[in-house]
């Protein structure tokens, strides 16, 4: 995935932050976990100052995002990012920045009581969750993946063209969509912004 500029919408200074995250994980569709890695692009805007937020990181949701802070990233960035587990509770990310050839390389554990699953794998570009409710996205205006393919416990190989896979978009709290994907072969697509976010 390329890290995209952050900015409000255009036309909009809210005096507050919008978030955007663009990640890759395992479950999350119909589980109640995701062992999940990405890059964070958050905008803020008050009386016209502007500023930027930008960081990657790693997750195994119920537990929050935990910042990477010894990983270079800036706008344009292109970011590898993988996730795989070796135990149903124990996970790994590996994150390299293209542009800098540095990497990071992070084993984490399950939430107690938590479990991979392994229903499903995940390419996302989204407004996270924030204080408890879903934050205002981030106008990020295309955000591409290339390469994204997904490997069962079988050895079977799946990528976001085959028959299983569910291209989803996004709404906003009025129940308008704003982030959708479009795809641009067998293992790549590009997700956009549109509505309340553009």
């Amino acid at each position: 995935l390329i890290v995209p500029p952050a900015r409000q919408a255009f036309g909009a200074c809210t005096g507050g932050w919008d978030f955007g995250s663009s990640w890759v994980g395992i479950d999350g569709w119909g589980s109640g976990d995701v062992l999940q890695a990405g890059v964070e692009f958050d905008a803020y805007c008050l009386i016209g100052i502007t500023s930027q937020y930008y960081s990657a990181w790693y997750e195994w949701y119920p537990y929050g995002e935990v910042r990477i802070s010894n990983l270079a990233i800036a706008p344009g960035d292109e970011y590898f990012v993988e996730v795989w587990h070796t135990s149903s509770t124990q996970g790994y990310a590996y994150l390299v920045n293209e542009n800098t050839n540095q990497a990071v390389s992070i084993g984490f554990t399950a939430p107690s009581g938590t479990h991979l699953v392994g229903n499903s794998a995940e390419w996302i570009t989204e407004r996270p969750g924030v204080g408890g409710g879903l934050a205002t996205l981030t106008n990020y205006i295309a955000d591409p993946y290339w390469s994204s393919f997904a490997v069962t416990e079988s050895s079977v190989v799946t990528d976001p063209s085959s028959a299983s896979s569910y291209p989803i978009t996004m709404l906003d709290n009025a129940g308008h969509p704003i982030s959708y994907p479009t795809l641009l072969g067998p293992s790549a697509f590009v997700m956009h912004d549109e509505g309340s976010a553009w």
